[in-house]
């Protein structure tokens, strides 16, 4: 999906309104193919052109994630063909009344035309152009543009302070989606688990979040310390905005000797005992080339363990190419094992998720070229209700569960204030407590097993000079044991 720029959108837009006021039929399937598939400030662009006498009006919508012509709310721009005005708009559905509403006090479109039969009646206005100035003045133009890029601010506000709507639109779509399936019921069940972030022990308002700039940067890092489940959550997320189609992800693992031909394009021998070569696309490029063909449908790429790698040299050319306003055919470049006049892009529905562990020392700082394409998002320990509730369903007593957390958090301070907040214990080492469920050992032996050989190495690692502070600490964790 092709991303516009503001001089590149008022272009369009002029266009689509001088065929709006003076087109032929005959232009009306190729003005909409100069919209289609095209975003602006992250969100997806959408037109109607209507040509010939009659009261219908041509506009042009911005579309958050779920939000569509006939409910939700978007900004749009209207262009009244018997007044021969546009209006900018803040548009309201108009077959089903949305469930968030424009928080602005604006006269709506059926009160400027005194209510006489027009659309988008229920619509606000923003603000008011005439055609003419519109078309012929640069000055007018950047006003237009302005006016448009402050509503759609307003517009990213609204969602972001209701975190739960986007939540509640996407379960409905995606068990819309599975009405076919024969295990329906625990399918259904499956999308619920991932909407509610259920295992997941962070914040309804964190994941919106998450998603937020996921759909709109491309591009995300999950950072934090070990063990606070930055792989599940990655998966998770992808999982849900893909709608639990498992061919819209794919995953893989950076290490020190993985390269430009593991990711992008590389020189392989093409059968076995025969002394030649071949040109073979690498995992990223093979991906992408598929999202090309399902452009409408989100994809999801996860790398996890990211900054293990050489970034610029895995990423080679294509540095520039992961940049959300770099997405589209126009941006296509020749790739270095290309020995035609073949070009590649990355479309815009390819979503790159990426993981990093904050606490490894043998690994380098994030390149800085890389590190502004990227939205890097901290993760933390989540020692807390949600996670004492999903241990106590494994049979952990609740008393012992927030004497675990309690714990592991007086620790975390401690590690805070030594070694700073890349450095601390995260949940995931203390999520599965089936040993106890399963009645194989006592609350208190599964809890011992894991600071012995888990978490007693890690404090090694972190304190390898300091002795004294290792036996301190791992004698706090053992202090809620009772023998």
């Amino acid at each position: 999906m092709n991303v516009f720029s503001k001089e590149e959108l008022i272009e369009k837009i002029i266009t689509f309104l001088k065929i709006a006021k003076n087109g032929k039929y005959s232009y009306k399937k190729s003005i909409n193919k100069l919209l289609a598939q095209k975003q602006y400030n992250s969100l997806n662009i959408k037109s109607k052109l209507e040509l010939g006498k009659n009261n219908k009006n041509s506009w042009i919508g911005f579309f958050a994630y779920q939000q569509n012509y006939k409910k939700g709310i978007f900004p749009i721009i209207i262009y009244y063909k018997e007044e021969d005005i546009i209006l900018i708009a803040y548009g309201v559905g108009e077959v089903n009344y949305p469930k968030v509403e424009w928080d602005v006090k604006k006269e709506t479109i059926g009160e400027y035309f005194n209510y006489k039969n027009v659309q988008h009646k229920d619509s606000l206005i923003h603000s008011v152009y005439q055609l003419n100035s519109l078309i012929h003045s640069e000055i007018e133009q950047n006003k237009f543009i302005d006016a448009l890029d402050e509503m759609i601010e307003i517009y990213h506000l609204t969602f972001e302070n209701i975190p739960s709507l986007v939540e509640e639109e996407q379960v409905q779509y995606l068990v819309k989606e599975t009405q076919s399936s024969k295990n329906k019921k625990n399918k259904k069940e499956q999308i619920l688990k991932i909407a509610h972030n259920v295992e997941l022990f962070i914040s309804d308002k964190k994941i919106s979040t998450i998603k937020n700039y996921l759909i709109h940067k491309k591009n995300i890092i999950l950072q934090g310390p070990p063990g606070i489940g930055k792989t599940f959550v990655a998966k998770r997320i992808a999982e849900s905005l893909s709608s639990l189609h498992p061919e819209r992800i794919k995953m893989v693992q950076f290490h020190q000797s993985y390269s430009y031909e593991d990711f992008i394009q590389g020189i392989r021998p093409a059968e076995e005992g025969k002394k030649h070569f071949k040109i073979q696309d690498g995992i990223f490029l093979d991906f992408c080339k598929k999202a090309q063909k399902n452009i409408n449908e989100a994809h999801f790429f996860i790398i996890d363990e990211i900054n293990r790698g050489n970034l610029s040299k895995i990423f080679g050319e294509l540095l520039m190419l992961i940049e959300a306003d770099k997405r589209g055919e126009e941006w296509a470049l020749k790739l270095t094992y290309s020995n035609t006049n073949e070009t590649f892009f990355i479309p815009g529905n390819v979503h790159i998720i990426g993981t990093m562990n904050t606490a490894d020392r043998s690994l380098a700082l994030v390149d800085y070229a890389l590190r502004r394409r990227f939205a890097f998002i901290h993760l933390m320990p989540q020692f807390k209700n949600k996670w004492i509730q999903h241990i106590k369903k494994q049979g952990v007593e609740n008393s012992f569960a927030k004497k675990i957390a309690n714990t592991l958090n007086q620790l975390n301070k401690i590690i805070k204030k030594d070694l700073g907040k890349g450095f601390l214990i995260g949940h995931s080492y203390f999520c599965d407590a089936s040993p106890v469920q399963n009645n194989i050992q006592t609350q208190e032996e599964w809890y011992e097993q894991i600071i012995d050989l888990e978490i007693y190495p890690l404090l090694e690692e972190y304190w390898f000079h300091q002795e004294h502070k290792i036996q301190q600490n791992i004698k706090l964790l053992k202090s809620i044991i009772q023998k």
